[in-house]
C-alpha cells in the first residue's frame, strides 16, 4: 500500500515496469464447489492477529493445492518492513510503501523477496470493508 501519493501515480508506475495490479474484495465460500474457502475471524488488531491470519491464509491455500516448503512456496510476513516497496525513477520520482504479505518461492533472503514475489497481500480488518 502507498499511502502518501495518487492512486493513479502509483498504478502508472507499476505498469512501466510490468506489475499487474489486481484490487481484491473479502473471500466467501464459493457455491458449487468442491473445496470452499473459509474467510478469517479478526479478533484483535491487525497488528496483533496478523501471525493467525498468515496461518489461516496458508491452510485455506493448501485446499486449492498451494504447497509450501523447501522446493515450493513460503509465506513471509513482511507487514514491519516498509523498505520493500521503494522505487525510485526519473519521471515519477520516489514511492515508498508496504504491504502484510508475500508469498514467494522458499528460501529467499527477505532483501529478495520484493522481487520474486507472486501474490502480496493487504490485509484489512472487518472495520475497512
Amino acid at each position: 500500500a502507498f499511502s502518501t501519493v495518487s492512486k493513479s501515480k502509483v498504478r502508472s508506475y507499476l505498469n512501466s515496469i510490468n506489475i499487474a495490479v489486481l484490487e481484491g474484495e473479502p473471500l466467501f465460500p464459493v457455491e458449487n464447489s468442491l473445496v470452499s474457502f473459509q474467510p478469517f475471524q479478526w479478533l484483535d488488531a491487525e497488528e496483533k492477529d496478523t501471525p493467525r491470519a498468515i496461518s489461516h491464509l496458508e491452510r485455506e491455500l493448501k485446499k486449492f493445492g498451494v504447497t509450501f516448503g523447501r522446493s515450493n512456496y513460503k509465506m513471509y510476513d513482511v507487514h514491519n518492513d516498509h523498505s520493500l516497496l521503494t522505487f525510485k525513477d526519473d519521471k515519477t520520482g520516489s514511492l515508498s510503501g508496504g504491504t502484510d504479505l508475500i508469498i514467494a518461492p522458499f528460501g529467499l533472503a527477505m532483501e529478495s523477496v520484493i522481487f520474486y514475489s507472486c501474490v502480496a497481500f493487504e490485509f484489512k480488518t472487518k472495520k475497512w470493508w
